[in-house]
């Protein structure tokens, strides 16, 4: 199939750009080869079609109008390479006793807006201000303010790599941990902290990882102008996440979603440097409120909730991909199951390699994403993963979705 944009649409300026495919449906590999090509490749390939008519044509009753070409067959080529870099984290630290308090913020972006854009533009800066200038800043601002009245414990700041890509560099970091990781007593991830609204009313995400958490926060928001709503687990699709699976208590600092999200319209001037002031002030105050406290947090694992409905999914499956896998590793890598989820409750875990669901080989997660979407709660799905080298099976019964609050 070969695809080319109408003339009668397309941009006027004189070089002809092609969009990255992007869609927001299920998809799978249907083996056919796919090209997106300019006019005037069509022009050179087929110089019988006159693009500009045909476009009218098939505007006039919106059907298709097939052609007779000249040639049998057409012969095409690409040239594709895959480009790797390295990517580095940046940390500093404060050094005190044993106790350890992680601060991070991811600080990549989406660069021109190649992947993960949401903007109607092609090959636009992507500044990034809320996400996650403002939470790269808010974690420098700690720092200083915590330098100049130093805590007891170690201070570990962060600045994460490849979270757009997966959660990279937070997991790269889980797994190499500079620092004794049995002495980390709580991450606190600061992602899009710049849109605070006009009523200053902020929701602390990741308040139930550990039991005493949301009473730690709601003391440390007395005197910050903040009006605090404290809830959710430790799961979430930020930095946070990887500690949290690895079983340290974590908060998420969110000051909400708007309309500029993975958009070159994401820039300063949107900043609420004053709320954000607030922001960051709430996480000092946390940070000396858990350095003061005589024992350590309660780890809490989340369960899974007993109201359901809601999500954009029909069944629910209870996993947590590794968005970080290696491209060269065929199947759907996990690095976590949601406790009391389907997935959990037949067995299945965090480590585990799926490979095939019901009849759906399963070579990435878009296939897995697509497999999902053929089912209906209730349904018990056979399913096929690798552990530890071996192939084992699991009967899945898939659930409707939790209800996201």
């Amino acid at each position: 199939m070969l695809l080319v944009d109408g003339p009668l649409y397309a941009d006027t300026s004189e070089v002809e750009e092609l969009a990255a495919p992007a869609t927001n449906e299920a998809y799978i590999d249907c083996g056919m080869p796919v090209l997106r090509i300019t006019r005037a490749a069509v022009a050179r390939l087929f110089p019988e079609f006159e693009l500009d008519k045909l476009q009218r044509s098939i505007d006039s009753n919106t059907q298709p109008r097939s052609l007779d070409v000249v040639e049998d067959s057409v012969t095409l080529s690409t040239d594709l390479s895959r480009e790797e870099v390295d990517v580095k984290n940046v940390a500093g630290i404060l050094r005190g006793g044993d106790n350890i308090l992680v601060v991070g913020a991811h600080y990549d972006h989406l660069g021109y807006g190649q992947s993960g854009s949401l903007d109607e533009k092609l090959n636009v800066i992507h500044n990034g201000a809320d996400d996650n200038a403002s939470g790269v800043a808010g974690m420098l601002e700690t720092a200083s303010m915590l330098k100049a009245q130093p805590l007891n414990a170690t201070v570990l700041f962060v600045a994460f790599t490849a979270e757009e890509t997966g959660l990279g560099g937070s997991g790269h970091l889980v797994k190499n941990f500079p620092l004794p990781f049995e002495n980390v007593r709580l991450m606190l991830n600061l992602d899009m902290v710049g849109r605070l609204n006009e009523k200053n009313d902020f929701t602390v995400l990741s308040c139930k990882s550990a039991e005493e958490l949301a009473d730690l926060v709601t003391r440390a928001a007395v005197g910050t102008g903040l009006n605090i709503t404290c809830k959710g687990d430790g799961y979430g699709p930020s930095d946070h996440m990887n500690f949290y699976l690895a079983e340290k208590p974590v908060l998420f600092f969110f000051t909400g979603a708007h309309a500029d999200y993975h958009k070159s319209t994401d820039d300063a001037e949107l900043v609420n440097y004053d709320g954000e002031a607030k922001v960051v002030q709430l996480a000092v105050n946390v940070l000396r409120e858990l350095d003061a406290a005589a024992s350590p947090l309660t780890y809490v694992k989340a369960t899974e909730p007993a109201e359901q409905g809601g999500g954009s999914f029909r069944v629910y499956f209870g996993s947590i991909p590794d968005y970080a896998q290696p491209d060269s590793l065929i199947g759907v890598l996990l690095s976590g199951t949601k406790e009391g989820g389907p997935a959990a409750l037949a067995g299945i875990k965090g480590g585990d390699l799926l490979v095939r669901m019901g009849k759906v080989t399963l070579n990435n997660i878009y296939d897995f994403v697509f497999a999902l979407r053929t089912y209906a709660p209730g349904d018990t799905v056979d399913v096929e993963y690798v552990r530890e080298g071996k192939h084992e099976l699991a009967n899945v019964v898939l659930k409707t979705p939790p209800m996201k609050h």
